[in-house]
């Protein structure tokens, strides 16, 4: 009863096979037969479809919504957004100035033209603004602040003075008294040989013609404090523009242009650079875009050289580059009315659709020539050619289509929309060719030439019949050797790799990771209220991997009182009226500047000749010699006077103005905090934020894992950039796991069904599971890892891998020999699709974006080793099998 009965399932699939075949042979007939009405009616369609993608193409480059929203830590980092809706998205100004007075303001130039742009920017938080300048004294430690207390309080008289009139003219005056005391009395001046190497390295950085500004920051407040402010920030919330294919683009290019037009792009001393997620997302976009029009350009190029050779006629190439193109219309027109906007992963349906869009139609068209060599008749060869190909082109679709659609089930939401258009593409590239293609090959009138192309490779089939033992073991020993080293590929999870490195925006980004104070990947913890925020952080901080925790309370100081007090009293020595420029002063003209200058240079030979001794001989006699260099390079000048002025006094005002601010300090308390840092730590619910900084440098991908293994093992509701990365990582992964399980037992099943041996199904399945082995193997040698670029070369390979061994295998089911099938179209046929869709995508292994190039690369890898498997690999098991199936 069994048997009977699975005699009768076969039947049915005997039967519902052939009846498919004759609706295949039907179609692609009555396609031949009705070509002008099929052409019109594929014209008004993709016309159609052309209009809808123009009028309604978008596409969102925001990664955030890649990944299901039902994750756990994605639900933690929407419910942060909407808590601190300006924290993300933003554009990161890094302004570096050679002084901190320089940096400064340039930060406070942009910071006023963000301000006047509120239609363009929702945002602008400039860290250590207008309230840490005048209160930032209290965030010193007290026996630092006592130490820079001693330090001002002793050249109190040398700074009030040079603050009522800030000139070249008074410092020398004043440097010429300073020694003439020291002279007299050997009482140095507190810093005096810093100030005249200062001086003199100013000097001489003009003489040369190179730029250097004195540090008076430096000069006044010591080198740590100085340094550390040399570096400013501000972070800007840009207003998307949901109309734009880049929605930032308009706001980054009217910061660059605000750059230029303040004229900071240019500014000696002064650096400003763009990065953070709004440029590094824009960016890659432009960098793709660039490097994808010549890879374009090289890749049809190449598909049409290869498909001239590979079909030789113009004709047939002319109807494959139809069918494609509009099988890819049609595509897109369907994933924008289905899904609506491409992601950066969804996007690159295209490159899947051509890959094996174009394999189905030179299967066909080869196909096509071999049976016309034959019946030297159009229609009839076509009939054959549906007949022979139809049930080859539609397995080979279903199980791509399979492929693409084990993707739905998982929770990596980009490559689940890949998934759907991917597999729903193969099903519109089959119809195409079976519908559209017949059709121009019709009205174009394509009467092939048969192929030298199977007489030139007549040696293979001996050649491999003598070696078929040999290939099998070869390969046995091949793929048992690759799995160690396939197990070993990495899945590198960080999207600044797939960036370019030599661009601004990266290598800012990367400058900034590497320092714990200003890094951009800090960890984010959301509590119910300030108190249990400060307690998280106290544990927290406690971390090996943590350098810091910053809560609302960190930016109230302890023992106010006592900073409090250091600094009345400091105000009393040097009270903050007396740092402000006297307006009755005049300022010193050139004429003035060139006598105080001559005067100086007297005082220095005259105190050089009477104290050679002396311990600041060495520093008097550098600056007498740079003097003297300038003024014989000058001849003092009026213009370079002024200039010199310049580079020595520039930022002196600026600085005596915040010497003076941070002399009237206030205590400070939690509702005295600005409003601007309030709400980027207390949400209007009361929910306060927790940012916990790393000591690691978290450009290295292990440091990055070390960090979020230690704060989640505290705070397992830690979100921010550093977890988003690794759990995500995980969930790619993941979903690429459970695809590729999913997929092989789809295809499994379905070529059982069809193929009705396991042994076959074996067969058809052996060229991509080894290709696919030794690929992984090649890519861990050459240190290639897959990462979010190249990881959709997974599905592809499954795709191609699984039709090639299906159009080889069910023609030798057929019953034609192995020697007979390698000498027929297929081998050839499979040899050119690989081989264009090689050159098509490893043209992107050229292009300067890393991501695309890697792509490229790894597809590359792919490919050659499938037409490896495929071509002789498969053909040498078969020989070795064929004996015992006849």
């Amino acid at each position: 009863m069994t048997a009977d009965k699975s005699q009768r399932h076969a039947t049915l699939l005997e039967q519902a096979g052939d009846a498919y075949l004759r609706f295949v042979c039907w179609l692609v007939d009555g396609s031949r037969r009705a070509a002008k009405r099929v052409l019109l009616g594929t014209v008004v369609v993709t016309a159609a479809a052309a209009y809808f993608v123009v009028t309604h193409f978008a596409f969102n480059p925001d990664t955030s919504g890649l990944l299901s929203r039902d994750l756990a830590f994605h639900k933690l980092e929407v419910e942060f957004d909407r808590a601190f809706p300006n924290l993300s998205q933003n554009i990161v100004v890094v302004i570096d100035g050679q002084t901190a007075g320089l940096a400064r303001k340039a930060a406070e130039q942009l910071a006023r033209w963000f301000e006047q742009h509120p239609e363009l920017f929702a945002d602008v938080y400039q860290p250590g603004g207008k309230f840490f300048l005048q209160n930032g004294l209290l965030y010193l430690e007290p026996k630092a602040l006592n130490e820079l207390s001693d330090r001002l309080s002793q050249v109190q008289p040398f700074i009030a003075r040079l603050a009522q009139d800030p000139s070249l003219r008074s410092l020398l005056t004043l440097l010429g008294q300073a020694l003439e005391r020291h002279a007299s009395s050997g009482e140095s001046m507190p810093g005096l040989a810093t100030i005249v190497q200062e001086l003199t390295r100013t000097i001489n950085a003009l003489t040369s013609g190179a730029f250097y500004q004195l540090h008076w920051q430096r000069l006044m407040f010591g080198e740590a404090r100085a340094n550390q402010a040399q570096r400013q920030l501000l972070l800007v919330k840009p207003r998307p523009d949901p109309s734009a294919v880049q929605p930032l683009q308009h706001a980054i290019s009217a910061t660059r242009q605000a750059i230029q037009s303040l004229g900071l792009s240019h500014a000696p001393g002064v650096r400003v650079r763009l990065t953070g997620a709004a440029v590094l997302d824009n960016s890659q976009l432009e960098t793709a875009a660039s490097g994808m029009t010549f890879a374009t350009v090289l890749s049809l190029t190449l598909i049409v050289v290869l498909l001239l050779a590979g079909l030789r006629s113009w004709r047939m190439v002319i109807a494959t580059l139809v069918t494609l193109i509009v099988g890819l219309v049609w595509t897109t027109a369907f994933a924008l009315a289905a899904i609506g906007p491409f992601n950066i992963i969804s996007i690159a349906f295209a490159v899947l659709f051509v890959g094996i869009g174009v394999d189905f139609s030179i299967q066909f068209c080869m196909r096509y020539r071999e049976d016309f060599s034959y019946t030297r008749r159009l229609a009839t060869a076509l009939r054959l050619c549906a007949r022979n190909m139809g049930g080859a082109l539609t397995l080979a679709a279903v199980a791509a289509a399979l492929g693409f659609y084990s993707f739905l089930p998982t929770n990596y939401a980009g490559v689940i929309d890949l998934g759907l258009i991917a597999g729903t593409s193969m099903l519109i590239a089959l119809f195409a060719n079976l519908t559209l293609l017949p059709a121009l090959l019709r009205l174009l009138g394509a009467y092939p030439r048969a192929s030298r192309l199977e007489n030139r490779l007549s040696f293979a089939p001996s050649m491999l019949e003598r070696s078929a033992w040999g290939i099998t073991a070869a390969a046995v020993v091949a793929g048992l050797a690759a799995i160690p080293l396939a197990l070993q590929a990495q899945f590198d999870f960080d999207p600044m790799h797939l960036q370019d490195p030599t661009s601004e925006a990266v290598k800012t980004f990367r400058s900034l990771l590497a320092e714990s104070e200003h890094s951009p990947y800090t960890i984010e913890i959301l509590q119910p209220n300030l108190a249990a925020a400060q307690q998280l952080a106290e544990r927290v901080s406690q971390l090996p991997s943590v350098a810091q925790t910053v809560t609302l309370a960190s930016f109230v100081p302890e023992n106010q009182a006592e900073q409090l007090d250091i600094i009345q009293r400091l105000a009393i020595i040097i009270p903050p009226y007396t740092l402000l420029p006297q307006p009755d002063v005049k300022p010193p003209g050139p004429a003035d500047l060139r006598v105080a200058l001559r005067d100086f240079r007297a005082r220095l030979a005259q105190w050089r000749s009477a104290h050679a001794q002396s311990n600041l001989a060495g520093e008097i006699a550098a600056l007498g010699q740079a003097i003297d260099a300038y003024r014989a390079r000058f001849s003092n000048g009026p213009e370079k006077l002024m200039v010199l002025q310049s580079r020595i006094i520039g930022t002196l005002p600026a600085e005596l103005k915040r010497l003076s601010l941070s002399l009237q300090a206030q205590e400070i308390t939690l509702d005295s905090l600005p409003r601007e840092l309030r709400g980027r730590y207390l949400a209007p619910d009361g929910r306060a934020r927790v940012q916990v900084f790393s000591s690691l440098d978290l450009n290295e991908i292990p440091s990055l894992r070390q960090f979020v293994r230690e704060v989640r093992g505290v705070a397992p509701q830690a979100i921010g950039a550093p977890v988003i990365l690794k759990k995500g990582g995980d969930v790619v992964i993941e979903a690429f796991r459970q695809a590729s399980m999913i997929a092989g037992g789809a295809i499994l099943v379905l070529l059982l069904l069809v193929l009705r041996n396991p042994w076959d199904t074996l067969l058809a399945l052996a060229p991509l599971a080894l290709a696919g082995v030794l690929a992984v193997a090649t890519m861990v040698v050459v240190g290639i890892t897959f990462n979010l670029g190249n990881i959709i070369v997974l599905p592809l390979i499954a795709g191609l891998g699984v039709s090639y061994g299906i159009y080889f295998v069910l023609r030798w089911r057929r019953g034609e020999p192995v020697d007979a099938v390698l000498l027929s179209s297929t081998p050839a046929a499979i040899l050119f699709s690989a081989l264009t869709t090689m050159s098509s995508f490893g043209s992107l292994a050229i292009a300067p974006d890393p991501g695309v190039a890697m792509l490229g690369r790894t597809l590359s890898i792919a490919l050659g080793w499938i037409l490896i498997c495929t071509l002789i690999v498969l053909p040498a098991v078969l020989l070795l099998v064929s004996p015992r199936r006849r």
